[in-house]
C-alpha cells in the first residue's frame, strides 16, 4: 500500500490566477478578490482532474481511495476589511474563519473517492471526523495496522464505505500561541482552546476564562451561549479541555 499527501496551494491566499481565468469570472463577482478565487478554484479543478486522469490511465483508480479536505476556513486577513471588501470564499453561514476555532475556521468539507467501495453521490451530514481520524482509518482500510504509539484520532472507516457510524472519542483544537494571527472580524475570533464530543462544544481560554458552551444541533452558528444554563455540561467539558491541554508538549504552543 502507498500513501500520498498532495498539498496544492491555488487556493491559498495570495491567490494568483492565470490572466486568462481571470478576465472569465470578472462578471460573476464585484468583489475583486472573489473573482481571483474563483479563478483559482477552476485551476485547482483542472489539476485535480489530471491527477484523477492518472489514476485511470494507470489503472490504479478502483484500488486508490482518494481523500480531498482542506486544514482550515477561508482566509481572514485585516487587510480585506480595511479595503472595503468581504475576504473571499464562504463558510456556509459558520461563525469564523481561518485562525478561529468557531465552525467557519476547523469545519471543511470531506470528499472520499473510492470507485466500488464508496457510494457515489452520498452526503453524510451527520459523522464528525476530523484529520487525526485519517492515519488510523487509511491503516484500516490497507489492512495493515497503525502505528503502535498512541493515535489521537480513531478508524472512521465505515463512514467513508457509507455505512452509519459515530465516533467515540472527543476532539480537541488548540490555536493561538504568542504572536498569532487573528480573524479580521472581532466577531470571528475565538477562544484559543475548543472541545467537541457529540453535539456539544466548549471553547475557553487556556487559563478557564471566556468560557462558551454550543450545543451545535440546536445551534450551528454557534450564536446561542448555554454555559451559564447548562453549568454542569460545561464544567465537564472545560475539565477535559483542561486535562487534554495540560497533556500537551510544554513549548511555543
Amino acid at each position: 500500500p502507498f500513501s500520498l499527501h498532495l498539498w496544492p496551494m491555488d487556493v491559498h491566499d495570495a491567490h494568483l490566477p492565470r490572466p486568462d481565468l481571470l478576465d472569465k469570472y470578472k462578471r460573476f463577482a464585484v468583489n475583486p478578490y472573489q473573482q481571483r478565487f474563483y479563478a483559482v478554484l477552476e485551476e485547482f479543478d483542472r489539476q485535480v482532474g489530471r491527477l484523477l486522469q492518472f489514476l485511470d490511465n494507470s489503472r490504479l483508480s478502483e484500488r486508490t481511495l482518494l481523500v480531498m479536505t482542506g486544514d482550515n476556513g477561508p482566509t481572514a486577513w485585516p487587510r480585506y476589511y480595511k479595503e472595503g471588501f468581504a475576504p473571499p470564499g464562504s463558510t456556509a453561514g459558520f461563525r469564523g474563519r481561518k485562525w478561529s476555532l468557531y465552525e467557519g475556521g476547523i469545519r471543511q468539507p470531506l470528499i472520499a473517492r473510492w470507485p466500488r467501495r464508496t457510494p457515489a453521490g452520498v452526503v453524510n451530514a451527520a459523522t464528525v471526523m476530523s484529520a487525526v481520524d485519517l492515519l488510523p482509518t487509511f491503516c484500516s482500510l490497507a489492512g495493515i495496522s497503525p502505528p503502535t504509539a498512541a493515535l489521537d484520532g480513531e478508524d472512521m472507516s465505515r463512514a467513508l464505505l457509507g455505512r452509519k457510524q459515530t465516533r467515540t472519542r472527543p476532539l480537541f483544537w488548540h490555536y493561538g500561541f504568542r504572536g498569532a494571527l487573528q480573524p479580521g472580524a472581532e466577531e470571528d475570533r475565538s477562544p484559543s482552546l475548543a472541545v467537541r464530543d457529540g453535539d456539544w462544544k466548549l471553547l475557553m481560554q487556556p487559563d478557564g476564562t471566556g468560557v462558551e458552551l454550543y450545543n451545535l444541533r440546536s445551534s450551528p452558528d454557534e450564536r446561542v451561549n448555554v454555559a451559564a444554563s447548562r453549568q454542569r455540561e460545561a464544567r465537564r467539558l472545560a475539565e477535559s479541555l483542561t486535562r487534554w491541554k495540560d497533556s500537551l508538549p510544554k513549548g511555543l504552543w
